[in-house]
């Protein structure tokens, strides 16, 4: 199996296999292993109980509203993934887009394929896994107390609502790597985005500006 491969079938894996969460050996015969869902299936699990959410409370203002963004999100991965596999020809497994997606995979590396071609795979299927992370697991998110550096606003509009501080640092729950690294910060009245290190490094420069003056 080529390289490119390799990382299409990581790619693969990350959103259809199931992963150990727990593994035990009892008197040293039997052992009994506890799986998690794969991330697909936990994109579909947390659609079902969003509606299950919704639909039990009797009345209007005591619903719970569905979590529109993991429906969408799930809709166009199974909508992408059985165009794939009706375009080799490979099994299509109704409601079920992790199963279609690993019989996909089978069929298509069946076929030579460009570098390129391979790499967008790659690229989409990696941009699919964090999007579903983002849903899962939504971001903490700290506002903070400056004026923002690139257009200076100290509050924001939404709805017709005004709202203070404008600047916002969102960090995952469960960084991969470094947790300064992997956060973001964004204006929300101008809509400037920056990694949290270059937006410190921006107030920084600002603060100094100002006490030069």
């Amino acid at each position: 199996m080529s390289g490119e491969h390799n990382e299409l079938l990581d790619a693969v894996d990350e959103l259809t296999r199931r992963v150990v969460l727990h593994q035990t050996v009892q008197e040293s015969r039997f052992t009994c292993i506890v799986y998690d869902q794969s991330l697909l299936e936990r994109l579909e699990s947390e659609i079902r109980f969003s509606l299950s959410r919704e639909g039990s409370k009797s009345l209007p203002n005591q619903r719970i509203p569905l979590n529109s963004g993991a429906l969408g999100l799930f809709m166009r991965i199974s909508s992408q993934v059985t165009d794939w596999a009706h375009g080799v020809k490979a099994t299509v497994y109704k409601g079920d887009p992790a199963r279609t997606l690993r019989a996909w995979y089978v069929t298509w590396t069946q076929t030579q394929r460009e570098p390129g071609e391979v790499a967008g795979r790659v690229k989409l299927l990696h941009s699919w896994a964090a999007s579903i992370r983002r849903e899962l697991e939504p971001p903490r998110q700290k506002d903070l107390p400056d004026p923002c550096p690139s257009c200076g606003a100290t509050e924001w509009w939404r709805d017709g609502e005004r709202y203070p501080r404008p600047l916002v640092v969102e960090s995952p729950r469960n960084p991969e790597r470094n947790l300064i690294d992997e956060s973001t910060a964004n204006c929300r009245a101008c809509d400037k985005r920056w990694g949290a290190r270059e937006l410190a490094y921006e107030l920084e420069t600002t603060i100094n500006l100002d006490r030069s003056e």
